[in-house]
């Protein structure tokens, strides 16, 4: 109700014809293939929750998360999904291996080791290849030894051998050509196992084996400007599901020379009317943005003033009128994109979407 306090700071709203219509895309690209979205880091900020039961309501059964945390919250939350861990699993997670609808990761073979003394039931696993990155992975002249041990051990179901691209972002790079080469010709190699390579940037690019691992483009985000201009002129837009909003909690009437935040960095010019809202660096709001970043009131932009502060922000609201505590603020939405509040102070779409924190 108008007038009082707001009993939330920032609210996320998913729009869940975008995040069909993403998901439509991908399966245009992919059409063989099994889709498991990236579902790590909170759905890339998005809601773990929502997200992993949108995506099941549309016809997913996959999904694909960075720790065993966070599969033992997905399995809660969907009682029939399949779930691949993408990292590899710790002593002190293994009595997921349990569970048959879980993958889990071998990166080496001091993993292979762990889940052979840990488990007697037969678990599904990935074999990680190593190209490139230097994360997780094993590397050419370790990889067939561990896939032979894999072949040879009863208590293993090789599902299928993953890798993951470092430079698929950028088309200038030949490192992309060369690992693709390198996957091609262990394909060959391993027909009767199941491959997956293809983060969003590698989808949008045309390369889909028979698993795929759609992350940021699922949110209706472009993994990097070059991908984003290469799709575009081919006339296909990712559509952002993101919305987030907060609300005025209080409206203070300022003068000329009055200052606004820590250490001043605002000085009023004129009259100013300005909104206090309870959203700070706390809730993601990159301090880059004070005196920069914007906010919509009715769809009027309303600029930041002063210095972000931990667990509030005040905004500039002299255009709008009628203003009240209460009121519906957007920071995210049909006025203004996320990757739209990076580019204008630099920041990474990726480091801001899983840096929200809303209450």
């Amino acid at each position: 109700m108008k007038g009082n306090q707001p009993s939330w700071t920032l609210k996320i709203i998913i729009n869940r014809e975008n995040l069909k219509y993403n998901l439509d895309l991908v399966k245009k690209m992919a059409p063989k293939s099994i889709i498991a979205p990236v579902l790590k880091s909170n759905a890339y900020g998005h809601g773990l929750r929502d997200i992993s039961i949108e995506l099941y309501n549309l016809g997913l059964k996959t999904f694909s998360v960075a720790f065993a945390y966070e599969a033992k919250k997905l399995i809660t939350i969907l009682s029939d999904c399949r779930v691949q861990i993408l990292s590899p699993i710790t002593t002190e997670d293994i009595d997921l291996t349990n569970n048959p609808r879980i993958m889990f990761l071998i990166a080496s073979l001091k993993d292979y080791e762990i889940l052979n003394k840990s488990t007697s039931t037969k678990i599904n696993v990935s074999v990680k290849y190593n190209y490139g990155m230097n994360r997780y992975g094993l590397n050419n002249k370790d990889l067939d030894k561990v896939i032979q041990l894999i072949l040879r051990n009863k208590k293993f179901n090789l599902v299928s051998i993953s890798t993951h691209f470092s430079s698929s972002n950028s088309f200038a790079n030949k490192d992309f050509d060369q690992h693709l080469s390198n996957i091609k010709k262990l394909k060959l190699k391993y027909k009767d196992v199941m491959f997956q390579c293809s983060n969003s940037a590698a989808i949008c690019r045309g390369i889909a084996m028979d698993i795929v691992r759609p992350g940021i483009m699922t949110y209706g985000c472009y993994p990097s400007a070059e991908v984003k201009s290469y799709l575009n002129k081919k006339n296909i837009y990712l559509k952002p599901i993101l919305n987030l909003n907060t609300k005025v909690s209080a409206v203070r009437d300022l003068k000329k020379g009055d200052k606004v935040g820590y250490s001043s960095t605002y000085v009023c010019t004129k009259k100013t009317k300005a909104a206090v809202l309870n959203i700070g660096y706390y809730n993601g709001l990159d301090r880059r943005l004070s005196n920069k970043g914007k906010f919509y009131i009715n769809n009027i932009h309303c600029k930041i003033l002063g210095r972000i502060c931990m667990n509030n922000t005040i905004i500039d609201i002299s255009k709008v009128k009628g203003v009240s505590v209460g009121d519906k603020v957007e920071l995210v939405g049909k006025n203004q994109t996320s990757i739209e509040i990076c580019e204008e102070v630099g920041l990474y779409e990726y480091e801001f979407l899983i840096g929200i924190r809303p209450n």
